[in-house]
């Protein structure tokens, strides 16, 4: 191929392009093809010289680099944080870079990038790049593919000193040929809840407490802990076992002393180690939502108690047959229940004591039953009282369950503290019946006094008292 510089060319130049070029004799260069350049001077008589100049191995490259395809030699599965991954970028020709690659991975909301440093040299040209991508924290996708590719800085350069400026692959992606999953994502608590009925709960009951992760995950070396959070000491619920499974429930119990006005969870932690199936380890024990959140579960374990015994009746003074109202007040509402379950309240009523049943109770801060005043019955001028304490038949429980454990009476707070009913059931006599009139034999019109006198004080009302006298004439009663 023959190209000939005219004199103008070399007018006032060191240096002369041309470009395009087209020969003067020859085709047109060929892709690729080695040639040798050589020189011949001519001066303008036409002396000539040959071979001034004679470049060896030179070659014709027009044709701009590209990457070709995009591999992996890892095999198929699952990848977690941390964990490295060979991959491979081939060119179109062997290349050389004076600069950094950087690759960027769909890795999900927040994409992965590596910068591959400088690799080659003009005289040693690769056609392939090996590099690291590691799994980094938040990635995430099924299928690991290369996103972009640019420089950071420089270029890629092949044989003809020609630079990339295509970017896109010219054939398969890493996803074409692998199946790599990245899970860079490290598993949650997203919530703690509770299938137990909103209310009250007490000593004893059972709570079942359920934590729901955010992936399937698997416990090893330890226990997972849910510690529920209380007004005094926090109770543990422990859990042993989780095999892959999204869901952990344990058991929480009630003990003495437990007290929250809504129960839900102080922390959660374990004593091993929770990892999901990629092998990432929860690393973080934030609950997302709380039990609180989505339920009202009381718990309450301080046993009702008797306030006071009192009655609704006033003050006064009842004798037989009059119907005077007991009741038991109580530190809350309580319930009472069994088979054959009452209450009994002893009275102080003298030689015969009374005593009043209540056989119904539900939810209420009080029990109330009726004492009917018998014959002989009395308070001997004191006021009304409870005896003891009362007595139960039967189970008497508060709103979260809790049993009644003493009924004893609070000090300064029986029913003669609060009221003063008095029971006189006794009916008076007639003690003795005389006169201040002196012995002697008396005739007719004569007045003798007659003097009665009572076991107690008494008032004659609607009536007369009769006395008949044993004097032989029983026309002549007074």
């Amino acid at each position: 191929h023959d190209y000939t510089l005219a004199g103008g060319h070399l007018a006032g130049a060191t240096a002369i392009t041309i470009d395009p070029i087209s020969f003067t004799s020859g085709n047109d260069l060929q892709e690729a093809a080695r040639y040798d350049v050589q020189f011949y001077l001519k001066d303008a008589a036409g002396n000539e010289r040959s071979l001034y100049s004679v470049r060896t191995d030179n070659y014709f490259d027009s044709t701009k680099p590209r990457i070709a395809t995009a591999t992996s030699t890892e095999t198929n599965g699952t990848y977690k944080i941390g964990d490295d991954l060979d991959v491979k970028l081939t060119f179109s020709e062997g290349v050389f870079t004076n600069g950094a690659i950087r690759v960027t991975f769909e890795t999900g909301d927040t994409d992965q990038t590596v910068d591959v440093g400088v690799f080659g040299s003009y005289g040693d040209r690769k056609t392939f790049v090996d590099f690291v991508y590691t799994v980094q924290e938040g990635n995430i996708t099924d299928d690991l593919a290369i996103q972009s590719i640019a420089m950071v800085s420089g270029n890629i350069i092949d044989l003809g000193y020609n630079s990339l400026d295509t970017y896109t692959l010219t054939g398969n992606n890493i996803d074409d040929a692998k199946t790599l999953d990245i899970d860079g994502v490290r598993p949650t608590v997203t919530t703690i809840t509770s299938e137990k009925a909103d209310g009250t709960y007490g000593l004893g009951e059972e709570i079942a407490v359920k934590a729901t992760f955010s992936e399937a995950v698997t416990l090893s070396g330890g226990d997972f802990v849910i510690t529920m959070q209380m007004d005094g000491t926090d109770r543990d619920v422990t859990i042993s076992a989780i095999a892959g499974a999204t869901e952990a429930t344990g058991t929480y119990t009630v003990q003495a002393g437990d007290a929250s006005g809504d129960l839900t969870a102080a922390s959660v932690s374990t004593t091993g180690q929770i990892e999901d199936a990629a092998g990432n380890l929860m690393d973080s024990f934030t609950i997302g939502t709380n039990l609180a959140a989505s339920k009202a579960l009381v718990i309450e374990t301080t046993p009702p108690t008797v306030t006071n015994i009192t009655s609704t009746t006033n003050n006064g003074t009842y004798g037989v047959a009059a119907n005077v109202n007991v009741t038991i007040t109580f530190s809350e509402a309580v319930t009472l229940s069994g088979a054959g379950a009452k209450l009994t309240v002893p009275l102080e009523t003298g030689a015969t004591d009374a005593s009043v049943e209540i056989t119904s109770v539900s939810n209420s801060t009080t029990a109330s039953g009726t004492y009917t005043v018998a014959v002989d019955h009395t308070t001997a001028g004191a006021d009304l009282e409870a005896k003891a304490a009362p007595t139960l038949a039967g189970t008497l429980k508060d709103q979260a369950g809790n049993e009644i454990v003493t009924l004893a009476i609070p000090n300064g707070q029986n029913l003669d503290d609060l009221k003063n009913i008095k029971i006189d059931a006794t009916y008076p006599t007639i003690t003795n019946v005389t006169s201040d009139v002196a012995d002697a034999t008396y005739k007719i019109g004569d007045i003798i006094d007659l003097d009665l006198t009572f076991s107690e004080e008494v008032t004659l009302a609607i009536g007369t008292l009769d006395l008949v006298l044993n004097h032989g004439n029983a026309l002549n009663n007074p």
